[in-house]
């Protein structure tokens, strides 16, 4: 089973973490972090910022909102989702790095899918696969495979690009190949 914390290494540009603050860390000017203990967020005021947060020459405190962010709760039910779900390796046959992948691309999938129903609330409801927009004259068409969105297991992870990768590096493992010799036994 992935970490959160292999999560985050991966996808450290993917999503925005919650910045939560680090005494031992030194900011640079503008950043901002979130301290825990109090439940508030500063910004640094300074480059080279090794302060405590109670200096205010250093920093500022700001207003933000932790559901801003991708938080470490968050990722955790992705990931407890995702091992319910996921195909176990020795049914596979994979190495374990293209595991890995697999389990990292389906928490991804399974953490924007959580993050955009949480957001909506009430008003939650399935999208349907768009394969086409238009705009006036402008238009765009995307071809998704058909035995992709007819299979009601698969159609609910194209619907983000983490799932489209999850599809991607799972659906060689899920086809064998056969082969036909010609041949006899004899009696």
């Amino acid at each position: 089973m992935i970490t959160v914390e292999e999560f985050q290494s991966f996808f450290k540009r993917d999503f925005p973490y919650l910045p939560i603050y680090d005494a031992s860390k030194t900011y640079l000017l503008e950043d901002q972090v979130y301290e825990e203990e109090s439940g508030k967020f500063y910004m640094s005021l300074q480059d080279d910022n090794d302060k405590p947060l109670t200096d205010t020459d250093y920093w500022q405190r700001v207003s933000d909102d932790i559901y801003n962010y991708v938080l470490i709760e968050d990722i955790e039910k992705a990931i407890d989702q995702s091992v319910a779900i996921a195909p176990k390796q020795h049914e596979l046959g994979m190495s374990n790095e293209i595991y890995l992948l697999v389990q990292l691309y389906l928490a991804a999938h399974i953490l924007v899918d959580v993050i955009r129903t949480s957001n909506q609330g009430l008003a939650s409801q399935i999208n349907a696969i768009t394969t086409g927009k238009s705009v006036g004259s402008v238009s765009q068409q995307f071809g998704i495979p058909d035995n992709l969105l007819q299979n009601e297991l698969f159609a609910y992870y194209i619907t983000t690009q983490y799932g489209l990768r999850y599809l991607m590096l799972l659906l060689p493992y899920l086809r064998g190949n056969i082969s036909v010799v010609r041949g006899a036994t004899t009696p």
